[in-house]
């Protein structure tokens, strides 16, 4: 699990992205992502390359899943490919996570780098309007495509919404205070030293997960999905 603070606690949940940052992302000036074959490869995007899976090949209009994090990958979306009955579905890892390429450039991690990718899967499609699914981090990513593109865009479904940072972690806070006494204790002491990976945070950690990030996860699938994080992004644009 990422080795953070109860300000960034939640790997697939409610994280805040660089919102002061607005440079926009590096473009490779004329170039234009191809279009996406069939079922599961990877698209070539400035910077990287992005992995990515279609389900279905209905004619209604495609849908985008859009993964928390930043910096984790789709994999916990699995189950939702098969919204792809009569659409086509699209689950992608966001540059920099899960089977995607890897960076380190913090000019990257910012909400436009994420934007214009998203939008070069869109193309990619040759869809000129999607439904946007996204979850945590993600609600705020299809949030900001919308923002900046409302013609591409035919309906928002926002799962576990992250849009108030500040009051999400007021409340993150007061959810500690339900913790035994010993491990607000660890968390207090381990927060002032900076020492994230001490055994009884790390416990204190994952008993405020248990209660209330997931009740019953798949262990395999959440240490495929844990195994593929990019701290670098998550920590940075916290």
């Amino acid at each position: 699990m990422p080795r953070a603070g109860f300000a960034l606690l939640l790997p697939l949940s409610f994280l805040l992205p660089a919102c002061s940052d607005h440079r926009p992302p590096r473009e490779v000036p004329g170039d234009q992502p191809a279009a996406l074959a069939a079922r599961e490869g990877y698209l070539a995007v400035p910077d990287g390359r992005i992995w990515y899976r279609i389900t279905g090949s209905g004619p209604a209009t495609p849908i985008i899943l859009l993964h928390g994090g930043p910096g984790y990958s789709s994999f916990y979306l699995t189950s939702l490919d098969s919204l792809g009955v009569d659409r086509p579905t699209i689950r992608y890892d966001q540059l920099g996570g899960g089977k995607s390429s890897r960076i380190t450039d913090t000019l990257l991690f910012t909400i436009p780098h994420f934007v214009a990718e998203l939008d070069s899967v869109r193309q990619a499609l040759g869809a000129p309007r999607v439904h946007l699914l996204g979850h945590s981090w993600g609600t705020i990513l299809a949030v900001e495509y919308y923002r900046a593109h409302p013609d591409h865009v035919a309906s928002l479904t926002l799962a576990s919404p992250a849009l108030d940072i500040p009051a999400w972690e007021r409340h993150a806070r007061e959810l500690v205070q339900t913790l035994p006494d010993s491990e607000q204790r660890a968390i207090r002491q381990r927060e002032a030293e900076g020492n994230f990976s001490a055994p009884d945070y790390q416990a204190a950690l994952g008993d405020f997960y248990g209660r209330y990030v997931w009740r019953h996860p798949v262990e395999a699938e959440l240490d495929s999905l844990m195994q593929t994080v990019n701290e670098g992004i998550y920590n940075y644009m916290q």
